[in-house]
Protein backbone atom coordinates (compact mmCIF):
# COMPACT_ATOMS: atom_id res chain seq x y z
CA UNK A 1 0.00 0.00 0.00
CA UNK A 2 2.98 2.32 0.51
CA UNK A 3 4.52 1.66 -2.90
CA UNK A 4 3.62 3.65 -6.00
CA UNK A 5 2.40 0.76 -8.14
CA UNK A 6 0.52 0.62 -11.41
CA UNK A 7 -2.90 -1.03 -11.35
CA UNK A 8 -1.66 -4.21 -13.09
CA UNK A 9 1.07 -4.61 -10.46
CA UNK A 10 -1.47 -4.12 -7.67
CA UNK A 11 -3.60 -6.92 -9.14
CA UNK A 12 -0.58 -9.24 -9.22
CA UNK A 13 0.06 -8.61 -5.52
CA UNK A 14 -3.55 -8.72 -4.31
CA UNK A 15 -4.07 -12.28 -5.56
CA UNK A 16 -1.29 -13.88 -3.49
CA UNK A 17 -2.25 -11.79 -0.46
CA UNK A 18 -5.82 -13.06 -0.74
CA UNK A 19 -4.62 -16.68 -1.01
CA UNK A 20 -2.34 -16.25 2.01
CA UNK A 21 -5.26 -14.92 4.02
CA UNK A 22 -7.47 -17.83 2.94
CA UNK A 23 -4.75 -20.32 3.89
CA UNK A 24 -4.25 -18.67 7.29
CA UNK A 25 -8.00 -18.84 7.88
CA UNK A 26 -8.07 -22.52 6.92
CA UNK A 27 -5.25 -23.31 9.36
CA UNK A 28 -7.04 -21.38 12.13
CA UNK A 29 -10.29 -23.26 11.46
CA UNK A 30 -8.55 -26.65 11.58
CA UNK A 31 -6.84 -25.71 14.85
CA UNK A 32 -10.11 -24.52 16.39
CA UNK A 33 -11.97 -27.67 15.30
CA UNK A 34 -9.23 -29.75 16.92
CA UNK A 35 -9.70 -27.75 20.12
CA UNK A 36 -13.44 -28.40 20.05
CA UNK A 37 -13.06 -32.11 19.39
CA UNK A 38 -10.47 -32.43 22.16
CA UNK A 39 -12.84 -30.55 24.51
CA UNK A 40 -10.32 -27.74 24.98
CA UNK A 41 -12.79 -24.98 24.17
CA UNK A 42 -12.71 -22.58 27.11
CA UNK A 43 -15.40 -20.16 28.17
CA UNK A 44 -14.89 -16.58 29.28
CA UNK A 45 -16.79 -13.33 29.64
CA UNK A 46 -17.56 -12.10 26.12
CA UNK A 47 -19.03 -8.76 25.06
CA UNK A 48 -20.91 -9.53 21.83
CA UNK A 49 -21.11 -5.85 20.89
CA UNK A 50 -17.34 -5.48 21.15
CA UNK A 51 -16.79 -8.70 19.19
CA UNK A 52 -19.00 -7.54 16.31
CA UNK A 53 -17.33 -4.12 16.25
CA UNK A 54 -13.97 -5.89 15.85
CA UNK A 55 -15.38 -8.04 13.04
CA UNK A 56 -16.57 -4.91 11.19
CA UNK A 57 -13.16 -3.24 11.47
CA UNK A 58 -11.30 -6.36 10.41
CA UNK A 59 -13.31 -7.26 7.32
CA UNK A 60 -14.45 -4.01 5.73
CA UNK A 61 -10.97 -3.08 4.45
CA UNK A 62 -9.60 -6.34 3.01
CA UNK A 63 -7.01 -5.86 0.22
CA UNK A 64 -8.54 -6.34 -3.20
CA UNK A 65 -12.14 -6.63 -1.99
CA UNK A 66 -14.94 -4.08 -1.76
CA UNK A 67 -17.06 -4.81 1.29
CA UNK A 68 -19.38 -2.36 2.98
CA UNK A 69 -20.44 -3.45 6.46
CA UNK A 70 -23.18 -1.86 8.55
CA UNK A 71 -23.65 -2.69 12.23
CA UNK A 72 -26.73 -2.13 14.38
CA UNK A 73 -26.73 -3.34 17.97
CA UNK A 74 -28.75 -3.38 21.16
CA UNK A 75 -26.04 -4.21 23.66
CA UNK A 76 -26.89 -6.51 26.56
CA UNK A 77 -23.56 -6.56 28.40
CA UNK A 78 -21.02 -9.37 28.75
CA UNK A 79 -22.07 -13.02 28.68
CA UNK A 80 -20.24 -16.23 29.48
CA UNK A 81 -19.41 -17.83 26.14
CA UNK A 82 -16.72 -19.55 24.09
CA UNK A 83 -13.54 -17.59 23.50
CA UNK A 84 -13.85 -18.75 19.87
CA UNK A 85 -17.12 -16.90 19.31
CA UNK A 86 -15.38 -14.19 17.30
CA UNK A 87 -14.13 -16.90 14.92
CA UNK A 88 -17.72 -18.05 14.36
CA UNK A 89 -18.99 -14.59 13.36
CA UNK A 90 -15.81 -13.91 11.40
CA UNK A 91 -16.30 -17.05 9.32
CA UNK A 92 -19.82 -16.01 8.32
CA UNK A 93 -18.65 -12.54 7.24
CA UNK A 94 -15.57 -13.95 5.51
CA UNK A 95 -17.67 -16.40 3.49
CA UNK A 96 -19.97 -13.60 2.34
CA UNK A 97 -16.98 -11.64 1.05
CA UNK A 98 -15.29 -14.64 -0.59
CA UNK A 99 -18.35 -15.65 -2.58
CA UNK A 100 -19.26 -12.17 -3.80
CA UNK A 101 -18.39 -11.63 -7.46
CA UNK A 102 -18.12 -7.86 -6.99
CA UNK A 103 -18.70 -5.28 -4.27
CA UNK A 104 -20.74 -6.75 -1.41
CA UNK A 105 -22.88 -5.14 1.26
CA UNK A 106 -23.12 -6.91 4.61
CA UNK A 107 -25.54 -5.98 7.37
CA UNK A 108 -25.02 -7.15 10.96
CA UNK A 109 -27.80 -6.73 13.53
CA UNK A 110 -27.74 -7.95 17.14
CA UNK A 111 -30.51 -7.64 19.68
CA UNK A 112 -31.88 -9.40 22.76
CA UNK A 113 -34.63 -11.87 21.97
CA UNK A 114 -36.48 -14.20 24.35
CA UNK A 115 -36.74 -17.80 23.17
CA UNK A 116 -38.87 -20.40 24.94
CA UNK A 117 -39.06 -18.09 27.94
CA UNK A 118 -35.27 -17.76 28.24
CA UNK A 119 -33.19 -14.65 27.47
CA UNK A 120 -31.19 -14.97 24.25
CA UNK A 121 -29.25 -12.70 21.93
CA UNK A 122 -29.97 -12.89 18.20
CA UNK A 123 -27.26 -11.97 15.70
CA UNK A 124 -28.26 -11.67 12.05
CA UNK A 125 -25.62 -11.37 9.30
CA UNK A 126 -26.95 -10.79 5.80
CA UNK A 127 -25.36 -10.05 2.43
CA UNK A 128 -26.40 -9.21 -1.12
CA UNK A 129 -24.21 -11.90 -2.69
CA UNK A 130 -25.21 -14.87 -4.87
CA UNK A 131 -27.18 -16.54 -2.06
CA UNK A 132 -27.69 -20.21 -1.19
CA UNK A 133 -30.26 -22.45 -2.95
CA UNK A 134 -32.86 -24.10 -0.71
CA UNK A 135 -31.44 -27.59 -1.26
CA UNK A 136 -28.07 -26.47 0.14
CA UNK A 137 -29.20 -24.43 3.15
CA UNK A 138 -28.90 -27.32 5.60
CA UNK A 139 -25.83 -28.85 3.97
CA UNK A 140 -23.65 -25.72 4.10
CA UNK A 141 -22.95 -26.50 7.77
CA UNK A 142 -21.61 -29.98 7.02
CA UNK A 143 -17.91 -30.55 7.43
CA UNK A 144 -17.37 -31.79 3.87
CA UNK A 145 -19.62 -29.26 2.13
CA UNK A 146 -17.68 -26.96 -0.22
CA UNK A 147 -20.44 -25.35 -2.31
CA UNK A 148 -20.19 -24.41 -5.98
CA UNK A 149 -16.92 -22.49 -5.80
CA UNK A 150 -13.28 -23.38 -5.21
CA UNK A 151 -12.74 -21.07 -2.27
CA UNK A 152 -9.95 -22.32 -0.01
CA UNK A 153 -11.21 -23.87 3.20
CA UNK A 154 -14.91 -23.51 2.52
CA UNK A 155 -16.86 -26.11 4.41
CA UNK A 156 -14.74 -26.00 7.55
CA UNK A 157 -15.70 -22.42 8.38
CA UNK A 158 -19.46 -22.95 8.59
CA UNK A 159 -19.00 -26.35 10.20
CA UNK A 160 -16.99 -24.59 12.91
CA UNK A 161 -19.76 -22.00 13.29
CA UNK A 162 -22.35 -24.74 13.86
CA UNK A 163 -20.16 -26.60 16.35
CA UNK A 164 -19.38 -23.46 18.35
CA UNK A 165 -22.97 -22.26 18.46
CA UNK A 166 -24.36 -25.67 19.42
CA UNK A 167 -21.69 -26.02 22.12
CA UNK A 168 -23.23 -22.85 23.60
CA UNK A 169 -26.70 -24.46 23.51
CA UNK A 170 -27.52 -22.08 20.68
CA UNK A 171 -28.90 -22.41 17.16
CA UNK A 172 -27.73 -21.25 13.74
CA UNK A 173 -29.54 -21.34 10.42
CA UNK A 174 -29.60 -19.60 7.05
CA UNK A 175 -32.51 -18.10 5.08
CA UNK A 176 -32.89 -15.94 1.99
CA UNK A 177 -32.22 -12.24 2.52
CA UNK A 178 -35.27 -11.61 0.34
CA UNK A 179 -37.85 -14.29 1.17
CA UNK A 180 -38.43 -16.63 -1.77
CA UNK A 181 -35.47 -15.45 -3.88
CA UNK A 182 -32.14 -16.99 -2.89
CA UNK A 183 -30.31 -15.13 -5.67
CA UNK A 184 -30.63 -11.86 -3.72
CA UNK A 185 -28.32 -12.95 -0.91
CA UNK A 186 -28.33 -14.91 2.32
CA UNK A 187 -29.05 -14.18 5.97
CA UNK A 188 -27.34 -16.22 8.68
CA UNK A 189 -29.00 -16.13 12.08
CA UNK A 190 -27.26 -17.07 15.33
CA UNK A 191 -29.35 -17.43 18.49
CA UNK A 192 -27.33 -17.65 21.73
CA UNK A 193 -28.58 -18.15 25.23
CA UNK A 194 -27.61 -15.19 27.44
CA UNK A 195 -25.62 -16.32 30.48
CA UNK A 196 -25.45 -14.54 33.85
CA UNK A 197 -23.12 -11.53 33.89
CA UNK A 198 -20.84 -13.25 36.40
CA UNK A 199 -19.45 -16.70 35.69
CA UNK A 200 -19.11 -19.18 38.54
Amino acid sequence: MRLQLEEKDKRLIKGPIRELRNTAELIANVRNIQRLEADRNKGEMVDICHVLEEIKKEYEHLPGREAGITLSQECTGPMYASNLLKDAFGNIVSNAIKHATGPVQIGIVSRPEPHEGIAHIRVSIEDNGPGIPDELKERVFERSMRGDTKVTGQGLGLYLVKRLVEDQDGKVWVVDRIAGDHTKGARFVVLLRTAPAVAS
